[in-house]
This record gives structure tokens, sequence and C-alpha cells, in this order.
């Protein structure tokens, strides 16, 4: 039996699939080590299931307070009661969140390491984007570790350059959400589920739809879409949007519509969840995210949902990597609302392709960004097994 902790400040709700998977694995005994509060309003997996036996979908986990050094938007973190209980000698390795501003992190690695211990981190590792001095202390702790599990490929290659790291220490783990409900929800994307929806929206099913779903905030660029809206509806190319979300940008947004004369074009559906959440959104022929795709591209993907995003990445989130041009999703110029425009209205000409590109985005969703992978390279990390990056990556699925 491996025995394996797992520390974090919090665990974020979209961590339950994979949590719950590794708590099954056969041959592993996982713990959790982490507060039981998050912060910034962000929803949590409910600490109740700490009382519930693993074998009734309960989870290993111990709690810890989290003291956030110079107030509650400080970066700075030391988790109380860390250090002592990586003292005790009741696990063979430890997965720690890479996050250079745990302090109690720095020391947790060396205490482990002290015992013997294998040390995992899980990080998103660099985008390049970090001054010299952020990189310089990010390999420091990189470096403690014997292995990186990390969120893309573009930050393995970046880590690489570097020289500081072995191919066979850095697993790239990507990301996933609730793999096997959305598989459930795949029902919606077929063609006559579709045309229910956009019928239900918009009163016929003529024009092609783009959905998104997320908080309408400012960082999501949700005006480039509005504007990218405008100019295929003058260029006589026009399709309509479903935005899925609430946030403080939606009152600003309407505004936007209205002064284009696009209100008969967007439909502003608001917040949901669950399976409604999985209905509205497969009902787009593409999924648009303007600003940094993140989750919602592996939300839409799930579904059979086509991604459009910008393509700057030195900015963009790992979860980009699902997007392969003309396969899963097509890449716009960031900022440039004539070229989204043109993008849309190439990907909408081709019915055909777009298809094709539903089918591959399930291909994605199941061979990479899903709990069953993820945990199969984390185990392989823990055990200091190497993993088949260098030649296993998303575009490999459509090289043939």
């Amino acid at each position: 039996m491996k025995r394996v902790l797992i520390v974090y400040h919090y665990f974020a709700l979209y961590r339950l699939p994979i949590i719950s998977k590794l708590m099954q694995r056969e041959g592993y005994e996982f713990t959790l080590i982490s507060s039981a509060q998050s912060r910034a309003g962000i929803r949590t997996i409910d600490s109740a299931l700490a009382d519930l036996p693993v074998s009734e979908g309960g989870i290993r986990w111990e709690f810890l307070d989290n003291v956030w050094l110079g107030g509650d938007r400080s970066p700075l973190l030391w988790q109380r009661g860390l250090i002592q209980r990586l003292k005790q000698d009741d696990y063979d390795a430890v997965i720690f969140l890479g996050v250079i501003y745990f302090l109690s992190t720095w020391l947790a690695i060396r205490q482990a390491k002290k015992r013997g211990k294998r040390v995992v981190i899980w990080t998103h590792g660099f985008l390049g984007k970090d001054s010299k001095w952020i990189a310089a202390l990010r390999h420091r702790l990189y470096r403690m570790a014997d292995a990186c599990l990390l969120y893309g490929n573009r930050a393995r290659d970046i880590m690489l350059s570097s020289n500081y790291y072995k191919p066979e220490d850095l697993d790239v783990v990507y990301n996933s959400l609730d793999y096997e409900v959305h598989c459930k929800g795949r029902v919606y994307s077929k063609t006559d589920a579709q045309r229910q929806q956009k019928v239900k929206f918009f009163g016929d099913d003529t024009l092609p739809v783009v959905t998104y779903i997320g908080r309408l905030t400012r960082d999501k660029s949700l005006h480039l879409l509005i504007e990218a809206l405008g100019i295929s509806v003058d260029n006589g190319k026009p399709f309509r949007v479903i935005l899925i979300g609430d946030g403080v940008l939606e009152g600003e947004l309407r505004n936007q519509v209205a002064k284009l004369k696009l209100v008969d074009f967007v439909h502003f559906y608001g917040y949901c969840d669950s399976e409604k959440a999985d209905q509205v959104l497969a009902a787009g022929d593409l999924c648009v995210v303007p600003g940094e795709v993140g989750l919602t591209g592996m939300h839409a993907m799930s579904l059979g949902v086509p991604v459009v995003s910008h393509g700057d990445l030195n900015v963009q989130k790992p979860e980009f990597e699902a997007i392969v041009e003309g396969k899963t999703g097509a890449i716009f110029k960031r900022g440039d609302a004539n070229d989204l425009a043109k993008t849309l209205g190439l990907l909408f000409s081709d019915r055909n392709q777009l298809e094709c590109m539903r089918k591959n985005c399930f291909s994605m969703i199941d061979t990479f960004f899903n709990p069953d992978y993820q945990s199969e390279v984390i185990c392989n990390a823990v055990n200091g097994v190497p993993n088949k990056n260098s030649d296993f990556v998303p575009s490999v699925l459509f090289n043939q």
C-alpha cells in the first residue's frame, strides 16, 4: 500500500472528481491535508465528506489552519501544524501545491525529504511571463521536489529549456471537470436536442449559435464577442449568442447589445448549474471564450462543443492546449474583434467540419482531460514512473 498525502491550501469543488478517483485507487491510500475554508468566495469540496467512509464516497481528510500573513488579500500563507504533521512516519510520498508564496511549503518539503519521503509538486509551472526574480524562486521551489505535475506541455517545454530538470521528472497531468456527469450530458449536443434549444431561445434554428458559460467579468473580454457579432451582422453573416452566467459586467454588456441593435441576437440566460447548464451550453455550435479559456473549454468540449479563443500563449491558461486548430476549435488574434468575426464566419460556413469537430472534442476529453488519465499520471509520479510526455500530447490525436 502506497500512502500519499496531498497538501493544498483548500480544495476547490471542481476537484472533487479527481480526488474521488484517487480515493478509490487500489494499492494507494491518499489523504488530503488542507483548511476546510477557502477565501474570495471559491466553492470548496464539502468538508463533511471527511466524516464518511471512503467506500461510501467519503474522503480521507485532515484539516489545519491557514494563516494569511499580511491579511486576507496577501498571497503569503503559513499552514499551522503542517511541519509537525510531516514529522510523522505514516506516509511514503507527499504532493504539494507549487505556490512560491506558501512559506510553510518550503520548510515542509525539507521535512519530508529529511525523512526520506518522495516529494511531488503539483503546479501550473511556467507560463513565460514571470520576472527574473519570480522565475528564480519558482525554479528553486520546483527543484526541491523529485517530480513535478504540470497542467500543460508549454510549462514543461519552458522548464526543460532551463536545463534544470530531467524530462522524466516533469509529468503533464492536465485538468478536468466532472467527466462522468458531462458524458451523460452529451445527449444534448445531438442535432435534435440542439435544434429544440435554439427554437426555445430564439423562435427558430435558422442561424448558428455561440454559447459562453462563466462569470460576466471584464477579464473574460466578452465585449469582443458582442463586437464581433455586430461586425458579422453588418457583413450579412449573423449568428446568435447565449451567455450563461452572471457578473458585474452584465449591465455594461446589455447596454452594448442595445447600442449595436443586437437584442434579437443575444440571450442573457443568467446563472444556472448542473444538468441545465449542460443542456444550454450544448445548444451552441461553438463556445467562444474571448479571454483566457480555462475550465470553460473543458466544460464545452466535454459536451462536444468546439472552442474558440485567442492565441496569445503568454497569457492563456494551460487548458488552451485542448484547442487544436481546425480539429477541436479555432484561434483568433487576441483583442481583435474583426479577426474573431472572420474566424467564426469560416467555421459556420462548413457544417461538416463542425460535426467532425464535435466528435474530435469528445476524443480530446476522453483521452487527456479526464480524472482517469489524471489519476494514472499522478500515481506514476508518486512511484517515479516516467510518463510518455514528449510524444503523447493533445495534437497527436489528429496526426494521422
